[in-house]
Order: structure tokens, then sequence, then C-alpha cells
């Protein structure tokens, strides 16, 4: 994906340094890779990382400053943007080159924003300043996907009729549980294969989603227990996607605001299994997605982190009412 966000980071901080000074200028949220680039003027410094996917692309800023400042800001081609402000003194504003306002979003809070191709100016405060900032192929909303994203119609109805002027959408509150997925995210990020990059789409629409459930439970369109099961699905997922069998349910309570006793039984009552269950159940799924594929059941096992091959047969069949070879071999019948 091409590049479209170009903000003057030269102008107010000079070029970038050709080595980092040190790690403790090393950002909060480290990309896995990617580009990362490090200013500093006077009082002023910027720490600046850009990741650029077939299908989305990623930046990171960590800015501090003794004085407000107002940055230059140019988008080359009209975009869908996620803005994300973890960290700030007061609020971060967007202005047309008039200073006509466009959006203002507070510390701890997010929006979204369709910007057509133009100048802008970028307000900062004094302090310290960490903004996390994506954009990626607008095509996931296509074919009536967009329909259980009300917040964002008025950014995809002007992105796709070339509005000519800027807009956002309702800001929402960013929680450990939004933190968690960005971290998650940049830790992940991995240029390379279609299927990886695929992956850093995907991971993208889950936050998507998550701002989706953020902005319902604040302006009253959902239940707190609905939003918290749904993350604490997803959150499970993610565990289970990352440490197989070795998952730790412990995750979930670390970010909800709930006893794992409370939790599991909204859980139950809401998926109609166990967060135990449920983790097994998802884990043994995607182990039949590489058996299918053709991946030997010996490294389906040491994919997912089983102590042996015969802890994962028998948790295989428990789940499953059948071994791994039974269920590869009426793949094979089929």
């Amino acid at each position: 994906m091409r590049k479209s966000l170009h903000i003057a980071f030269d102008q107010a901080f000079g070029p970038a340094a050709e080595n980092m000074p040190g790690k403790s200028w090393f950002p909060k949220f480290r990309f896995k890779q990617g580009v990362l680039r490090y200013r500093k003027n006077a009082s002023v410094s910027c720490v600046e990382q850009e990741f650029k996917g077939r299908l989305a692309y990623l930046h990171y800023y960590e800015i501090l400053s003794t004085s407000a400042m107002r940055l230059q800001m140019h988008v080359s081609r009209k975009e869908i943007y996620a803005l994300y402000v973890l960290q700030a003194e007061s609020a971060i504003g967007l202005s047309d080159v008039s200073s006509a306002q466009i959006v203002s979003v507070n510390s701890r809070r997010a929006a979204y924003l369709y910007a057509p191709a133009g100048d802008y100016l970028l307000h900062l405060p004094a302090g310290k300043t960490r903004l996390f900032v994506f954009y990626f192929d607008i095509g996931v909303f296509d074919d009536g996907a967009d329909k259980d994203f009300d917040f964002l119609q008025p950014l995809l109805q002007a992105y796709k009729a070339d509005g000519p002027l800027a807009r956002a959408s309702l800001d929402f509150a960013l929680g450990p549980i939004s933190s968690l997925y960005i971290r998650e995210l940049c830790q992940s990020l991995k240029q390379g294969s279609l299927d990886h990059q695929i992956s850093i789409l995907e991971q993208l629409k889950e936050i998507v989603k998550l701002s989706k459930r953020k902005v319902d439970i604040q302006y009253g369109a959902q239940k707190d227990y609905i939003y918290y099961t749904d993350i604490a699905k997803d959150l499970l997922e993610m565990e289970v996607r990352k440490t197989g069998a070795k998952f730790c349910t412990n995750v979930l309570t670390d970010v909800l605001p709930y006893t794992m006793q409370s939790l599991n039984r909204l859980f139950k009552a809401r998926f109609g299994k166990s967060i135990r269950q449920y983790a097994v159940s998802y884990l043994i799924g995607l182990s039949q997605n590489m058996i299918r594929s053709g991946v030997p059941i010996w490294k389906v096992s040491l994919q997912f982190s089983f102590n042996d091959v015969r802890s994962f047969r028998r948790t295989f069949f428990k789940i499953s009412g059948k071994s791994p070879q039974q269920f590869r071999n009426d793949l094979s019948g089929s």
C-alpha cells in the first residue's frame, strides 16, 4: 500500500539521525519490522515508526515538546484514517490550513477520519504525545460488510463519493484492551508473505471491531456484558493462537473488570461453553485447519505446544470424537 500521510517533522525537529541515541529512546510500542526514525532539535524530539504493508500502512509517533506545536500535514491520496491518542497532556487537534477544526481528540481516546487529498495542520500540546495511526484497503467494507459499522457510515459514504471535505467519526475511549490489541499488532508486524499481510489486515479489522463496540457501549447501543464477553472471546482466541495448548485464561481477568467466576458465568450464558471449553475447541479447530492443509500430525502437535503427540491425540479425540488420523482419513475419502 502506498504511503499517503506525510507530516513535516523535518521543519520542527530537523533531519532524522542516522542512528538512535540509545535504548532509552526506543518507543513504548516497538514495531517488530518497519522504519524507525529519530529527530531532535533543542528542546523538542520525535521518534517515528512506519510499517508499509501490501494492504495497510501504520504510523506510530512519540513527540516531546516544551510548548504547543502546529505541524504541517499533507495527504497525498484520500483515505480513512484511525487516529489513536495514546498519551497527550491535552487534546490533539486537526484542522484545515485556514485553522477550521476538523476533529479534537483527548488523551486515551480515538476517532476515525475521512481526509481527501490536501494540506492540513496537526495541533499538538506541550509535553509528551504518543499517537498511533493506521489506514488500510477500504475494500474490506465492500459488499455489505460495512452494515454493522454505523459510526463509520458517513466517512465511508464521503470516501465513495469523493467528498471534498474532511470529516470525523464519534470519538471513543481507549482502555487497557485497546492498548493490548495495538501492542500485539506492533509486535507481530512482518514483511514478506501474502499470508502474513492478510493476517495484519485481519488484526486491524479486529481493532476496528473493538472501536465499534466501544462506540456502541459509550453511546448506549450495547450492554456492558455483551461488550465484555465479546472482548473475552477475542482475547482468548488471540491467546490460543499465540501460545497453543499452553494458553492461560488469566489474560482475561488481567484486563477485564470481572472475576474469573463471574466472567465464566457470563461467557457460558452467551456462547454455550465455559471459557476453557471454548479455548480447547478453538485450539482443535485451528489444528484441523492445519491437518486439512497437509501438515503432518506431529508437526501440528508441536506447533500448538502440546507436551507430546499422545496428549494432542487425546485432546483432539475428546473434542471431535475421532483421532487426528481418522480425521485425515475422512478428508482423503471425501
